[in-house]
């Protein structure tokens, strides 16, 4: 089937060329992208204030009037809706930027639902909130929905996958476990970019890390520059941490989602993704 010889294509591609050790030519595009998106352990998503933040952002992406507006007073409001609906202004860049905060609102809600710091509910609870708020909805889930309620249980002895986020970077977004007193991945990643040079016989590849380093505003530092030493003191810290993974396991990683990236943003598709309507 065409599906099955595409995936074993797929499948290939990734272990012969996104595994493969780097080549001379791809260091500095890897090491840029290698500490691009350093990974930080966050905050803890409370419910009060995430759920506030989250109700804000619908309400100003309905309602939201540009603020020297507003600072014109009722009149320059009552004229900018106007403009808006009556005169059939589409105000298209405003339009993107509102569409753009209705859906960071979303996203921001379902990640307080997987990650948020608050206890699940249990089945007689929920079913008892069903029963007090019968009258809100009318569509045509609810009844399957309670049917499965009443139907199936969570075993007790069931771990929640409701946990925090440990890591979240924008290459990565790891739950639960792993060392909380690291605040973020960078050792991790500066070992990843040590083995990946080593392991492509690269001369000098510290220094090289060094200056990738530098040259990051994630890991540039103001008054001080990252030196071939320290990188290879970074490397020996994260090599005693009780967790740390095999230099194979982690320059395979590291260098194969590098070609990922990579080879998405050269055959990325001419259809407008989400994010490029986000200008305003």
């Amino acid at each position: 089937m065409p599906g099955d010889a595409n995936s074993e294509t797929d499948r290939s591609l990734e272990e012969s060329t996104f595994a493969s050790p780097i080549a001379e030519a791809e260091i500095d595009g890897y090491l840029a992208w290698q500490f691009s998106g350093v990974a930080w352990r966050p905050k803890a998503l409370t419910l009060r204030e995430t759920a506030a933040v989250a109700r804000y952002l619908l309400w100003v992406a309905v309602h939201g009037v540009p603020k020297k507006i507003v600072d014109g007073g009722p009149e320059a409001v009552q004229k900018y809706w106007m403009d808006r609906y009556l005169k059939g202004e589409r105000m298209s860049e405003a339009n993107d930027a509102r569409q753009c905060v209705q859906r960071t609102a979303e996203i921001i809600w379902g990640d307080l639902l997987q990650f948020g710091q608050f206890e699940a509910g249990s089945k007689r609870e929920a079913q008892s909130f069903f029963k007090k708020h019968s009258s809100y909805w009318h569509h045509p889930w609810i009844e399957p929905a309670l049917k499965f309620l009443e139907e199936f249980e969570v075993p007790p002895w069931s771990e929640a996958p409701f946990h925090q986020q440990q890591l979240v970077g924008p290459h990565v977004s790891v739950q639960g476990g792993g060392n909380p007193y690291l605040e973020n991945d960078l050792s991790q990643r500066i070992a990843a970019a040590d083995y990946a040079l080593k392991k492509a016989s690269i001369r000098g590849r510290r220094a090289r890390i060094a200056k990738a380093l530098d040259e990051s505003p994630l890991t540039a530092r103001p008054n001080d520059s990252w030196g071939p030493e320290e990188v290879r003191n970074r490397v020996r810290s994260y090599e005693r941490l009780r967790m740390h993974r095999s230099p194979d396991s982690l320059v395979d990683e590291s260098v194969s989602s590098y070609r990922q990236a990579r080879y998405l943003e050269e055959h990325r598709s001419g259809n407008k993704s989400d994010q490029s309507h986000c200008k305003a």
